[in-house]
């Protein structure tokens, strides 16, 4: 074995290319031993170690893995065997194990790139392998990542993991792995078939060499300025878009995060409650409704807007209670009543302050239920104020190049348009920690609420109905958008004219009961 002088860092980059990004990975290879290959830079980078695994397109072509600390020579692929599966997370640990041990790369700190296909918490794509139709789960990924650290780094975590994957950075994957590795980064929304710029990643690397130590924050940052400002060029041109961030998933900070997403979800849930009395309905409930229909609407959202960057959500969700709670301050104004002016600015101890405190006691009782809804307005206001706060105490670094991603802060959260959609994400949510979160519980209700009616049943309830004919058929429409919906594609990547995908996007949050009638 190899006995190289133990470096800071040791480098692996994983490349899940057997699928239609093999083209562009073979790319970043060549910018990867172009630049290691020149003795100048082998010569500047004594304290940062880089490996490369790649598994390509053709099952005729034996897999590789690289050792570019070395150059061209220390290329290394009679270990692997042709149509190697790099889906299969025991890969993963073969490759950190060739890198560590046989290629004797060791270091103070390591960091794991995983390069390929990806899409978050849905698991029907992530790390594609078209040679045996299989990718990888998050559930697999992280019990091999936990081996990985037991065993080949003695017990110490990754120092930095990163996805150069799609949508990967979500408040449900990331919870996963918060005891695996001390830094993430990855990105949001999705990336372009190029990836990341290895090219722009291994020179910022090689321009950290002349620190006496290079922390884990400045490898994170190396890559996360590298790949958007690599993408400024198409982004000017074609306003091809980008969003890259790093956090840390540390045990406490992720307490915090998914407390604050309970108390959230909690007090929403709350406040949509169905009430008995239908002018409580339009006092209590529609208010609330109409909040936070605007703020989901005008937030930053990822996965065809099926999920949410949540600083963003929760900056629109303030700022819409607030508009709101003016607009009923207005009101009660009128009636010779003054509150007490909350402003934007407010803390997170708006709940302790009395907006009522100069109205009398008869006007209390005479507007209570107006009150109610201001007093819930102000808590939504609180509550989102704190969530927004703990995530942005986890994210390090977030930067976006074009237009699409422009208000994107770091982590984003599943928030999808229709009960269509949760219903089909719900057997993959199962699979992760998350599925005990009160926000899943809280979606279910919001959806519900905020599903329109039938127009049947809208027609029925505006009792305009009679004379209209009805068609007796049930809706096979209905009975075979359940069944897309319930039973998703098992495997392999979602066909971008596949009705899985079509439902998947849904933004109109409709009825899917019986569609089939005849108004006229």
């Amino acid at each position: 074995m190899p006995t190289d002088d133990k470096k800071q860092w040791t480098i692996m980059v994983y490349m899940a290319g057997d699928n239609d990004l093999n083209e562009d990975m073979v790319k970043r290879l060549i910018e990867m031993r172009s630049i290691f290959d020149k003795p100048a830079n082998r010569i500047r980078t004594q304290k940062i170690g880089l490996c490369a695994y790649f598994d390509g397109d053709n099952p005729m072509i034996v897999t590789k893995q690289f050792n570019f600390t070395k150059g061209i020579s220390g290329f290394s692929s009679g270990n692997l065997s042709r149509g190697n599966n790099s889906a299969n997370p025991l890969t993963i640990k073969e490759f950190v194990s060739w890198c560590v041990n046989i290629q004797g790369v060791t270091a103070e700190n390591y960091a794991l790139f995983l390069s390929g296909h990806g899409d978050g918490f849905q698991q029907t794509s992530f790390l594609k392998d078209t040679g045996s139709s299989e990718f990888m789960t998050i559930k697999g990924l992280k019990k091999i990542l936990g081996e990985i650290n037991a065993e080949i780094l003695h017990s110490q975590k990754l120092n930095l993991l990163g996805f150069d994957s799609c949508v990967m950075n979500t408040i449900e994957v990331a919870n996963e792995f918060k005891d695996v590795a001390e830094l993430i980064v990855g990105s949001q929304g999705y990336l372009p078939t190029t990836g990341w710029s290895y090219e722009n990643i291994v020179n910022n690397l090689i321009s950290l060499d002349s620190q006496s130590k290079i922390g884990k924050e400045d490898i994170a940052a190396a890559v996360v300025s590298a790949a958007t400002e690599s993408n400024k060029q198409y982004s000017e041109l074609t306003k091809r878009s980008l969003d890259m961030s790093v956090y840390e998933p540390s045990e406490t900070k992720f307490a915090a995060v998914l407390t604050a997403i309970d108390d959230l979800a909690q007090t929403l849930q709350n406040a949509i409650k169905s009430q008995p009395n239908p002018e409580l309905e339009s006092i209590k409930r529609k208010p609330v409704k109409k909040v936070l229909l605007a703020a989901h609407w005008k937030c930053q959202g990822f996965l065809f807007d099926q999920s949410v960057d949540i600083i963003d959500f929760c900056e629109n969700l303030r700022a819409e209670c607030f508009g709101t709670m003016f607009q009923i301050g207005t009101t009660l104004k009128y009636a010779g009543i003054e509150l007490i002016d909350v402003t934007l600015d407010g803390n997170e101890n708006i709940s302790e302050v009395d907006i009522f405190s100069d109205i009398s006691v008869e006007d209390k009782e005479k507007y209570t239920d107006v009150l109610e809804t201001l007093e819930t307005l102000k808590e939504i206001a609180r509550v989102s104020l704190v969530l927004s706060k703990k995530v942005d105490d986890c994210i390090l670094k977030c930067c976006f190049s074009g237009p699409d991603f422009q208000f994107s802060n770091g982590l984003s959260l599943f928030f999808p348009w229709s009960k269509t959609t949760l219903d089909m994400v719900k057997p993959k949510m199962d699979d992760l920690n998350f599925k005990s979160s009160k926000w899943l519980e809280f979606l279910k209700d919001y959806l519900v609420e905020t599903c329109r009616p039938t127009r049947q049943l809208i027609l029925e309830n505006k009792m305009t109905l009679l004379g209209y004919k009805l068609l007796a058929d049930k809706s096979m429409f209905a009975e075979f958008a359940g069944r897309v919906m319930v039973n998703p594609p098992p495997k392999g990547l979602v066909d971008a004219n596949s009705q899985y995908k079509d439902y998947f996007m849904r933004t109109k949050n409709f009825s899917l009961e019986d569609v089939n009638f005849c108004p006229k």
